[in-house]
């Protein structure tokens, strides 16, 4: 069980390394990490390694709760916020440089429309997801989303999740899920 917990752990590590250097996230970048819960390991290891300051966003009050907790724990409270109000009544949601969408988040089409009318053009967004084996993990990528965006997918072989960096799109173009679904070789 130790080398499968390692091996977890190594995969996720590895994950969050390609996130990082994909988005260009520093040490002066906004993050909006949406779906945190009340364990916000990704935030906590975006504060560690470039020392952004963060958002860290659950519908659940219990979960935020939890999570403000742990932050305070770590010595954190400085970098990383903790809120369950709407995203829209949250004045640095639309000064954010990045966004994070959980793979546990359900409604991955609605918070991208969302976001689409609330971010500025520069911000990015790492959308996690899961298909086939890994949405026992996490939701599935839905085949219906498209919009300006323009897709990078960050495959990484053997991982827990999935991800693809979106950016707005100066064009018209809805290819979202074909972008990714060709790299991945999904008809």
């Amino acid at each position: 069980m130790d080398a499968y917990l390692d091996a977890t752990y190594t995969e996720f590590q590895r994950s969050f390394r390609a996130e990082l250097a994909a988005s260009g996230i520093g040490p002066t970048s906004k993050i909006v990490f949406i779906g945190a819960g009340a364990l916000p390991v990704t935030a906590l290891l975006f504060a560690r390694e470039s020392e952004a300051n963060l958002l860290c966003h659950d519908i659940d009050p219990e979960a935020t709760r939890l999570a403000k907790n742990l932050v305070m724990h770590q010595g954190l409270a400085e970098r990383i916020r903790c809120s369950c109000h709407p995203l829209e009544t949250i004045p640095c949601v639309r000064q954010a440089s990045h966004f994070i969408i959980a793979g546990l988040v359900k409604e991955k089409a609605a918070i991208l429309r969302q976001l689409g009318s609330q971010m500025h053009g520069q911000a990015k967004i790492i959308l996690r997801y899961g298909n086939g084996i890994k949405s026992l993990c996490n939701y599935p990528f839905e085949k219906e989303l498209s919009g300006s965006w323009h897709a990078t997918p960050l495959i990484h072989t053997g991982t827990v999740y999935d991800a693809v960096l979106l950016e707005r799109h100066n064009g018209s173009e809805t290819g979202v899920v074909a972008a990714v679904d060709q790299k991945q070789g999904v008809p």
